[in-house]
């Protein structure tokens, strides 16, 4: 499923942490991309390796 990012307005949430050098859209566009493969990585590793595949998550 694709959609939409405004990734305008994730460089401003970036931003927003006063960084050294402020994040230009590009930069802001590779850290959302970025950040979306960990995600990923982090789900695929709680699959395989923690044999979560078919538990639901623990409820608090």
């Amino acid at each position: 499923m694709l959609v939409s990012v405004d990734y305008k307005k994730f460089q401003e949430k970036l931003n927003a942490y006063s960084p050294d050098k402020p994040y230009t859209e590009e930069e802001a566009a590779e850290a959302f991309h970025n950040l979306v493969g960990l995600v990923r990585l982090f789900r695929e590793v709680e699959r395989e390796v923690c044999a979560r595949k078919n538990l639901e998550p623990p409820s608090s």
